[in-house]
């Protein structure tokens, strides 16, 4: 299994005497240090230890804004503000989607209520690279708990409800979520909630909340699966924090761009070829050279392709003239040619 090797035991949050690290699994008696992998050599450890932590075998007290901001790794990041809650998840290859889409928009602040099964190793091998997310992860037993602290609640819905409620889109909520995320640094954060995979959230669960928020997709079909949605709210924050002025990076090799001198130069060397492939035959010579000038200019040609195109027009004339014996047309041969 991706993760670990094959053998190792599951992946905990706790403490423990037994090994170097003063660190051990939660069925050993642990506090909430963080997230290990304690391997079988672990004196300390029995065999029981190594089974999955269930959704009533550990639950975290709601942090305080002092402690969580202490915990944030980037001061003034409003997404730091914003926590994902999950009420009763049901797959725990759902909470490692979740996490891996959190990872990909730097959403850091997870919130299980009551689910299913926390596997914290399973998670970690299905969503490479996420322990620090995993490990700050906390266990509610409802959903009244997990929102307690929070200042601006936002509820995930994709059916319609008989109650008249405001529905917005994830991109129109997107800027006003890291606005309030922003002016509530230091007290309590902003919370996105989602329902269970199969019931969604019930009507109960949504007058806990200040907004609700449906993504449009397909009527025929417009449920969607608990990590995609998570994915298009994550990517909607990203792009209203900083994804218009994120840079692609630039290419490995770059060139200047060419002057006329080359320019021209290629363009002569491309029409020598086609005129001893007899390319133009009826066409008018001057239409096409246009076409191809064209062409050329719109791609934005550097001074290494257009230095790339002379040469292959240079060896399509060279290799004509050796193997054909330069039996081909030119334009020296032709009339001239009305305007």
């Amino acid at each position: 299994m991706a993760g670990g090797r094959r053998g190792d035991p599951p992946t905990h949050i706790g403490s423990h005497p037994g090994d170097r690290a003063g660190r051990h699994p939660v069925g050993c008696g642990g506090s909430d240090r963080p997230l290990h992998r304690c391997r079988p050599r672990c004196p300390g450890c029995s065999r029981a230890s190594w089974t999955s932590i269930r959704a009533s075998e550990q639950r975290s007290k709601p942090l305080s804004a002092r402690r969580v901001q202490q915990r944030l790794s980037v001061a003034g990041n409003p997404l730091d503000g914003i926590v994902l809650v999950l009420w009763e998840p049901q797959d725990v290859v759902n909470i490692a989607g979740t996490v891996r889409a959190m990872k990909n928009f730097g959403l850091r602040r997870l919130r299980l209520v009551s689910p299913a099964e926390f596997d914290a190793w399973r998670i970690e091998g299905i969503a490479h690279d996420t322990a620090e997310i995993v490990a700050a992860a906390e266990l509610y037993d409802d959903l009244r708990s997990a929102l307690s602290d929070c200042t601006f609640t936002i509820a995930m819905t994709a059916r319609g409800r008989r109650a008249k409620r405001a529905v917005a889109r994830p991109r129109d909520i997107a800027p006003e979520v890291l606005r309030r995320a922003d002016a509530t640094e230091g007290t309590g954060p902003i919370a996105i909630v989602f329902g269970r995979e199969d019931i969604g959230l019930p009507n109960w669960a949504l007058d806990l909340c200040h907004r609700s928020v449906t993504i449009p997709t397909n009527p025929e079909h417009p449920s969607l699966n608990l990590a995609q949605a998570v994915l298009v709210i994550g990517y909607e924050l990203w792009m209203a924090y900083r994804g218009e002025d994120q840079e692609f990076k630039a290419p490995r090799r770059s060139a200047p761009p060419p002057n006329v001198q080359l320019l021209e130069g290629t363009f002569e060397a491309v029409e020598q070829a086609l005129w001893r492939i007899d390319f133009f035959k009826s066409r008018q010579t001057e239409s096409v050279m246009r076409t191809l000038r064209e062409l050329a200019h719109r791609s934005d040609l550097d001074q290494r392709e257009a230095s790339f195109l002379r040469a292959i027009a240079i060896e399509v004339r060279k290799y004509f003239d050796r193997e054909v014996g330069g039996k081909g047309g030119s334009r020296e041969d032709t009339k001239p040619r009305k305007e």
